[in-house]
């Protein structure tokens, strides 16, 4: 079978890019077909905070937060006994990740031509002007390719792309609130593991598992640096005594390791009939956020699709310069940039500074929600990290009143 357009993966980049497809170019989103390695409802762990643009992404492309979610009311920051927090409404949703992606691919399915579910892609060749896809259970051809399916991507691999760079490490696990605990709306974000060697963070965030209050819990590991450089922290135990001061015995709990791919600025993301879209292309290396970028990213490809087409030229020398114009493309350069130096070295600098400065805080919590920050935010903000890098917690605080200490308690 032939197609103009052969999308592997039905995860939030995959259907994104049919959805958006079926609205851009209606007569190539009927001749086109996805390949999804598994059957939906699937099993996918995730932290399940999709931000605002993302919110925002999902209503452009006629679908909306269908599925049960925690609206985020704002985020507290942790580094040892000192905690800032900043609320803020219209921050996005936590949601479970199956739940989205089950309701996408519904979606998706009635705007293609097909959806081919337990199917996995295990050849690609070029055969002239078309590929050749060969899965456990069909062979077909197709104009054009996007690989969506995630951070182990297939097509990537069978297409040669280079990896850029080392993948980061999740646990990730659900639980009941605990003793004393009552979910306030607050993603909650905890940097003392940096002082363990963590790149990252461990998170609490608010969720829903059938109609109950619960919680995402979990730690992330941007991992940037090879063993022989800076040996790998014992990921799984400084987890475990992150749930032990919350009450909960990680061996008494279901714990779901997976990986993630960080954006590579100058990393290569298409090809001749080739797109990377999503985590295939990669996610935000600071906070290992990815669902409002794969998101993003299924609409950019689909377009770029469509504009090839009207062209006459796939080649898509324009994917990768479309993407960083975007605010997705923004997104991801700033944290690529932003990374080695949140988690280098000065780490621990870096969280107590996030802690201690409300202009850092207030910053985050506007990138978060994908707006700009503007030329003076960010020269006010630079300026006062770098006299915190220089000088440590001693940060004076100048406003209208003079110079005072902000005292941050527990």
């Amino acid at each position: 079978m032939v197609f103009d357009v052969a999308i592997v993966g039905a995860g939030p980049a995959g259907s994104a890019c049919a959805l958006a497809l079926a609205q851009e170019a209606p007569g190539i989103a009927a001749r086109t077909v996805i390949i999804e390695k598994a059957r939906h409802p699937r099993e996918k762990y995730c932290a399940g905070a999709v931000s605002a643009w993302g919110v925002r992404l999902l209503e452009d492309l006629g679908v909306g937060v269908t599925v049960p979610h925690v609206p985020i009311e704002g985020v507290r920051v942790r580094y040892g006994d000192r905690v800032a927090a900043a609320r803020q409404r219209g921050l996005g949703v936590v949601l479970r990740r199956h739940e989205l992606d089950a309701a996408l691919a519904r979606s998706a399915r009635s705007a293609v031509a097909e959806m081919r579910e337990e199917e996995r892609v295990i050849g690609l060749a070029r055969e002239g002007e078309l590929f050749r896809i060969e899965t456990t259970r069909s062979s077909l051809r197709a104009r054009v390719v996007v690989a969506a399916d995630g951070a182990g991507s297939a097509v990537r691999r069978l297409a040669g792309f280079r990896e850029p760079r080392r993948k980061a490490h999740l646990y990730v696990l659900e639980t009941p609130p605990g003793a004393g605990e009552e979910p306030d709306g607050l993603m909650t974000f905890d940097l003392t593991c940096v002082a363990a060697g963590v790149e990252g963070y461990y998170w609490d965030f608010p969720t829903v598992i059938d109609g109950e209050p619960a919680y995402s819990r979990g730690i992330y590991h941007l991992n940037s640096r090879p063993p022989a450089v800076r040996p790998a922290p014992a990921l799984k135990e400084v987890l475990r005594s992150f749930l032990a001061h919350r009450g909960w015995d990680l061996d008494r709990l279901r714990l779901k390791a997976f990986a993630e791919r960080g954006w590579a600025g100058a990393a290569e993301i298409a090809r001749p009939g080739v797109l990377l879209a999503g985590e295939a292309a990669g996610v935000d290396p600071i906070t290992g956020e990815g669902i409002a970028h794969a998101l993003a990213f299924g609409v950019i490809a689909a377009r770029t699709v469509a504009d090839g087409f009207a062209r006459g030229d796939l080649a898509f020398a324009q994917y990768l310069r479309r993407v960083r114009r975007a605010t997705v493309g923004r997104h991801l350069g700033q944290a690529a940039l932003l990374a080695p130096h949140v988690y280098g070295t000065r780490a621990v600098r870096w969280a107590s500074f996030l802690v201690s400065d409300p202009t850092a805080l207030e910053a985050g919590v506007l990138w978060y929600r994908g707006e700009r920050l503007g030329a003076w935010r960010k020269a006010r903000l630079v300026t006062r990290a770098v006299r915190h890098l220089l000088f440590g917690s001693s940060l004076w605080r100048l406003d209208s009143g003079g110079p005072r200490r902000r005292a941050i308690g527990p």
